[in-house]
């Protein structure tokens, strides 16, 4: 996917998780956030960016005392 991005998923059982995959380049700075409990979902959402091979780069639950994840992260100069 080509950034920026917003997308809108839909958790439809307990335990789901929704993926996405993007490419950065050296540099780029990341904002990622959730927005369920402000619009009126009871979902408790997670945020996590990692690697392909799975490695965790930034991971945030529950953002100031929102329910809702938000995170900033700036990807490594190449």
């Amino acid at each position: 996917s080509t950034l920026p991005l917003t997308v809108a998923g839909t958790l439809r059982a307990e335990g789901e998780m929704d993926r996405y995959r993007f490419q950065v380049a050296g540099g780029t700075h990341l904002e990622l956030e959730v927005a369920a409990a402000a619009l009126g979902s009871s979902l408790d959402a997670w945020l996590r960016l990692e690697t392909v091979e799975g490695k965790e780069l930034a991971k945030n639950d529950d953002d100031e005392g929102r329910r809702d994840p938000r995170l900033e992260w700036r990807a490594p100069a190449e």
